[in-house]
């Protein structure tokens, strides 16, 4: 609670100055007038006083007022998690307001023309009947009986359907937009949590970030501000019988490592690289987006990602081809064989410790999503327009795709 003094007398709230000429701040928050008394100076004070003011009675006791303004200050909106159109909301308290003053949190979706109570847990807020497909700008303020504090800075996010686990198979789902499967450690990653079962997480020891400023248009990513910082999975199999396998993957490769030495790795399988490596090519100097999948040769998509801002990247397996999609487009890399060039084949259903990250890369990475399959058509067109419609990517998507315009249903 803040005392301010306004000059003797009650203040409204649209007054710029007080009785006395001194200037106050005005707070759209409750005042309350208390009344201060000073003690008495005295008889022999009182009867100079009295002497030097031509004979004025000089009361023993002197009176003022002063006002008493209760202000609640601004929450933080962190994040914004969405679920078949219920966005489960988090948010952190002001900073400089009194415990126990705010009894209530409200939101609203139209600049605080309309406020609504969210159904509330321990800074959390979860608001239901969302459209499909629609950006919000939502704001809330905290409150109590009496006086409403200051709205929070906007956060914008588009209501989606949850997708991934409609598709049957789902094997990894590392979604950064969930703040509670990042652990931190030290400020920095320690663990990314899967949201699938069985779990496979990945863990670093490195400065992979998670700050408020490590984001992929507006949302939640992780950062990897310097080369040789990555994720390592657990040892497993993660593709299908016959070498199946379809990766969707969101990132945002912001510039090229300093060197020419090392490829800039998005997601790989451990050291064996010959088994699957998504990278840009940055040794060979061409930056071009590049995938091993079950030889040792490098298959080029013909597209330079790094600086192009945020991509979703879509990669399909079967026993025999592979295929790689940049925001829904076909590459250079179209059911091409996998033993194209190479006289070795080498399977990609084995055992191996999957890594995110590393080597040249230097970015962001906001979800990563697996299956053991060679996933369909229609499903690969369903989970692009999901992630292109969840990152604010959906205008990257081509003119023909089915999800251009509208989210998955």
């Amino acid at each position: 609670m803040t005392k301010k003094w306004v000059g003797g007398q009650t203040m409204s709230s649209s007054m710029k100055t007080s009785a006395n000429g001194r200037s106050y701040s005005v707070i759209n928050n409750e005042t309350t007038t208390q009344k201060k008394t000073y003690p008495d100076v005295g008889d022999s004070r009182r009867a100079l006083m009295r002497s030097r003011s031509g004979g004025a009675i000089i009361p023993k006791k002197v009176s003022q007022k002063y006002t008493v303004q209760e202000m609640i200050g601004a929450p933080t909106i962190t994040n914004v998690v969405m679920n078949n159109y219920i966005a489960t909301l988090t948010y952190s308290p002001p900073s400089s307001t009194p415990y126990g003053l705010i009894s209530f949190y409200e939101y609203s979706l139209d600049g605080g023309m309309n406020w609504k109570y969210g159904t509330n847990s321990p800074l959390q807020m979860t608001i239901l009947g969302l459209e499909n497909g629609k950006m919000y700008d939502i704001i809330i303020r905290g409150g109590n009986s009496r006086i409403q504090g200051q709205p929070s800075v906007k956060y914008t996010f588009i209501a989606v359907k949850q997708v991934p686990t409609e598709i049957a198979g789902i094997d990894i789902w590392l979604d950064a937009t969930d703040e509670g499967s990042v652990i931190l450690s030290g400020g920095y990653v320690s663990q990314w949590n899967d949201k699938t079962t069985p779990t496979t997480n990945f863990s670093s020891s490195s400065a992979i970030t998670y700050n408020t400023s490590d984001i992929i248009n507006g949302r939640r990513a992780l950062g990897f501000p310097s080369s040789g910082l990555a994720l390592n999975g657990e040892t497993r199999t993660i593709s299908g019988s016959g070498n199946k396998f379809t990766l969707f993957v969101v990132f945002n490769h912001t510039v090229n490592n300093t060197g020419t030495t090392i490829n800039s790795e998005i997601f790989m399988a451990g050291n064996t690289y010959q088994r699957f490596d998504l990278f840009s090519n940055t040794m060979s100097g061409t930056n071009l987006l590049s995938l091993n999948a079950g030889y040792s040769d490098q298959l080029s998509t013909g597209q330079v990602i790094i600086g192009s801002g945020a991509n979703v990247i879509s990669v399909v397996l079967d026993e025999t081809t592979c295929s790689v999609y940049l925001n829904g487009e076909t590459t250079l890399i179209n059911g091409i064989s996998k033993t194209a060039g190479s006289s070795i084949f080498y399977g990609l259903d084995g055992t191996f410790s999957w890594k995110i990250g590393g080597s040249g890369f230097i970015g962001y990475i906001g979800e990563l999503i697996t299956y053991p399959s060679n996933m369909g058509t229609n499903d690969r067109l369903k989970m692009e327009g999901y992630l292109a419609w969840k990152w604010g990517l959906n205008g990257k998507l081509p003119t023909n795709h089915v999800y251009k315009t509208i989210p998955p249903p």
